[in-house]
């Protein structure tokens, strides 16, 4: 008979022990489920405020947009020397009709306020043209302006209205 109030006992102590360890993992989980949405929500607000933007924008204010066009007209318009004209022609003008080809005017009007945005297109387009550009670039036995295009674009100065 002892055995069996053993046996009982344990029993009711091990259902005890099994309720209280489901009550405490409910609030663990609960707490994790509420702390990973409100993160997630203030990560999103943050996103849409625009505070992952490469630099602070203010649209009121044009100077701080930076536009495809710009990007073609630092590189492009001045461009009254070999340096400047072969890194122009042989690497802007790709990239920037690459852009204009794989997103709409709406697109690219929305990327002037979103620096981050541009130079994503950018890289993409960069992806997209490396093996033409790089080619052209060794027939001329001009590499090196590769290499100062890479320094721009990874520096941030490539997103910067004056050269």
């Amino acid at each position: 008979m002892d055995s069996i109030y053993g046996i009982i006992i344990i029993l009711v102590i091990a259902i005890v022990a099994i309720v209280l360890i489901i009550k405490f993992l409910k609030k663990v989980v609960k707490i994790v489920a509420i702390s990973i949405t409100v993160v997630g929500i203030g990560l999103y607000l943050l996103y849409v405020a625009g505070v992952f933007q490469v630099a602070d924008v203010n649209v009121n204010n044009v100077e701080y947009s930076f536009s495809i066009h710009d990007l073609r007209d630092k590189y492009c318009v001045e461009a009254d020397n070999y340096r400047d004209s072969v890194k122009c022609n042989i690497i802007i003008t790709p990239i920037y009709e690459d852009i204009l080809n794989n997103y709409s005017e709406k697109e690219l009007k929305q990327m002037e306020w979103n620096k981050f945005k541009m130079l994503v297109a950018i890289k993409k387009s960069v992806k997209a043209k490396k093996s033409d550009i790089h080619d052209d670039l060794k027939d001329i036995n001009a590499l090196y302006l590769w290499n100062d295009f890479n320094n721009d674009f990874s520096s941030g100065n490539l997103l910067e209205k004056n050269k």
